[in-house]
Parts: structure tokens; sequence; C-alpha cells
């Protein structure tokens, strides 16, 4: 999460940083030309007592009606 906060600057999930790890990852053994699109699977709010410890905060959870 920290990674992806310092290169994006998006909070992501931890689902979705690995995701987007393993896409990096996945790059760098050579398939440069595969797209490798990306879905967030969940808002971060949803692990606030994770996410601040990748990024140092955590945003407020989206208004529900």
């Amino acid at each position: 999460m920290h990674n992806v906060w310092t290169v994006f600057r998006y909070i992501s999930d931890p689902h979705t940083a690995v995701g987007i790890h393993a896409g990096k990852a996945y790059r760098k053994g050579g398939l440069r030309t595969i797209a490798r699109p990306g879905v967030a699977t969940a808002h971060p709010a949803k692990f606030a007592e994770i996410v601040p410890k990748g990024i140092w905060h955590c945003p407020a959870a989206p208004f529900r009606a």
C-alpha cells in the first residue's frame, strides 16, 4: 500500500495493492506488451486498522444514504 501511495498517490485497499504489485512483477518478467487492467476490490476505509500502517492515514468511509 505504501508503494502504491508513493508512486501513484492512490490510496488502495490491501487486496488492490497486492494486485498492483503482482502486475508489476509480471511486467518485470518480460511480458511488457500485455495490458494489465486493475480493478479496486474495496474502499480503503474498510481496512481502517491496516491502511494507516502503510500510508499513515486512512480516508473516511463514503457517505451511505
